[in-house]
């Protein structure tokens, strides 16, 4: 037994605390479910896109002619388009006011963040 005030025990214990708090930053990678132009989920857990503000699927907005256009929806399937069934590996950068995981997450190694913000 290693006793906790021994220099062996202090390093076992900073390297336990450092070991949690990197599985608290660990990457996510899966398949993901879009959620909206700005959000998917990963196992269960909703992931915002860091940077991007879409709107939502089912909001629409006034397009040409005064005629109501579905601008979030657009985004939505444009991002699942480009996710197709690929694994998604997201990096955490935050944690959003309704704890959401903040994140830039990447299709192989293009970047969803930057490609999403490409497309307008």
């Amino acid at each position: 037994m290693v006793s906790p005030g021994s220099s062996l025990g202090t390093a076992l214990l900073i390297l336990a605390c450092l070991t949690a708090r990197g599985a608290r930053a660990q990457d996510l990678a899966r398949q993901a479910t879009v959620i909206d132009g700005d959000t998917i989920e990963i196992h269960g857990q909703r992931i915002r896109l860091n940077g991007i503000d879409a709107p939502e699927s089912r909001q629409a907005c006034p397009g040409r002619n005064r005629k109501e256009y579905r601008y979030g929806q657009k985004a939505a399937v444009a991002l699942a388009d480009e996710i197709g069934r690929a694994t998604v590996t997201c990096r955490q950068t935050d944690t959003d006011r309704y704890a959401r995981i903040v994140a830039t997450c990447f299709r192989r190694r293009a970047d969803l963040n930057q490609w999403m913000v490409r497309q307008g």
